[in-house]
C-alpha cells in the first residue's frame, strides 16, 4: 500500500469515527484528523504522481529527471 493510500484509508477511518461520536468535541476532533489526513494523502499522491513522471521514459526512450532535462531535448 501506498503512503497516499494509506492516508486515504486512515482518513475513512477518522470518517466513521466522527460520525459515531456522541458529543459535538469528538466529533470535531476527528473531523480535523480527516482534514489531517487527507492533506497527507493529496501531498503523497502529488510526490507519487511527480516521482512518476520523472522516472517515464521520454519520446526518445531516455528517462527524464527533472525540467532541465525535458529542456535540453
Amino acid at each position: 500500500m501506498s503512503k497516499a493510500e494509506e492516508a486515504w484509508s486512515r482518513a475513512a477511518i477518522c470518517i466513521d469515527r466522527a460520525q459515531a461520536a456522541r458529543s459535538d468535541e469528538r466529533r470535531r476532533f476527528f473531523n480535523a484528523l480527516r482534514d489531517s489526513w487527507v492533506k497527507a494523502a493529496n501531498n503523497h499522491q502529488l510526490a507519487e504522481s511527480l516521482e512518476a513522471d520523472i522516472r517515464a521514459p521520454g519520446p526518445s526512450g531516455r528517462h527524464r529527471i527533472g525540467i532541465g532535462a525535458r529542456l535540453k531535448g
